[in-house]
């Protein structure tokens, strides 16, 4: 029974030709405690058997199926959830090949959200997660003490927390803010990055909660999208960066906090797909 005044939540499930993932991300949402959800999956047109798994979820009235006519791309299948799929208060982007551990992890930041205030100054909370490697796990580090921390948008970008542990299963973020500032516009690797960076500094004097509870476990595989860039791809993923400062400068926000933030976003990027690089070198070797 859902509870009257209960903010509404949506769990986003946009996919394409995973149909021996997709299963556990259905189950995993189903099994939140929040009572007050939804979940709405978004096939891309899938050539393997996507629709043919997800059929049995669909006695369930929480669980709506859309498989689009033709495929869109990653970025505009997300778009289209977001924007025309749903019309929840909260929503949080659960790719098909990934998975929820806590059952907990929405009503938890539902619970968190409603604490610190409303649809009007809250954007988002964000939990951590796991990452599952083939030969391994790797668990969440963090720079702050305590179980969270309470920002604005403007200190979780700017600030020494930016990004702690971020992914897009993890982030239940404001809809209708979301919408207002724009999300998934730019066609890159990291569109929920730019898109959360984004949000935050249109709005950023509104609150943003950073916790280290773990929501789930987010799968990386030789079929990820961050996996398998060229250097023009990064390159115009590296992008986002620019568009974030140009953007930031456009609010207000001084040059030179700006100018050093993006010098230190430049070398952590590019230091990162250099180390990456080198991995992979190890590897073919």
């Amino acid at each position: 029974m859902i509870e009257e005044g209960m903010p509404s939540v949506c769990i986003m499930i946009p996919t394409y030709n995973q149909s021996k993932y997709i299963s556990l991300g259905i189950e995993s949402a189903l099994r939140q405690d929040y009572t007050n959800i939804s979940v709405v999956i978004a096939d891309d047109c899938s050539t393997d058997d996507t629709k043919e798994v997800v059929q049995k979820y669909l006695a369930d009235s929480r669980v709506k199926y859309w498989r689009n006519d033709r495929n869109l791309g990653r970025l505009a299948n997300y778009r289209n959830l977001l924007y025309n799929l749903t019309s929840a208060d909260w929503v949080v982007n659960l790719d098909g090949d990934d998975y929820y551990t806590n059952p907990s992890f929405v009503s938890n930041a539902i619970k968190r959200i409603v604490k610190e205030g409303t649809a009007e100054n809250v954007l988002f909370y964000q939990a951590a997660h796991i990452v599952k490697f083939p030969d391994k796990l790797e668990y969440p580090k963090y720079c702050f003490s305590g179980e969270e921390i309470i920002l604005t948008g403007s200190v979780y970008v700017f600030g020494p927390v930016s990004r702690q542990n971020f992914s897009h299963m993890s982030i239940i973020y404001n809809r209708k803010k979301a919408i207002e500032s724009g999300f998934y516009e730019m066609n890159i690797s990291s569109a929920d990055i730019y898109s959360i960076y984004k949000s935050c500094i249109n709005n950023p004097n509104d609150t943003v909660i950073v916790a280290k509870e773990i929501s789930g476990i987010w799968v990386k595989h030789g079929q990820n999208i961050s996996s398998n860039l060229r250097f023009f791809d990064q390159f115009k993923n590296y992008g986002l960066y620019v568009n974030l400062s140009l953007l930031a400068i456009k609010k207000g926000i001084g040059i030179t906090k700006v100018a050093g933030w993006l010098f230190n976003r430049t070398m952590s990027y590019w230091k990162g797909y250099a180390s990456k690089l080198m991995q992979r070198r190890r590897v073919q070797q």
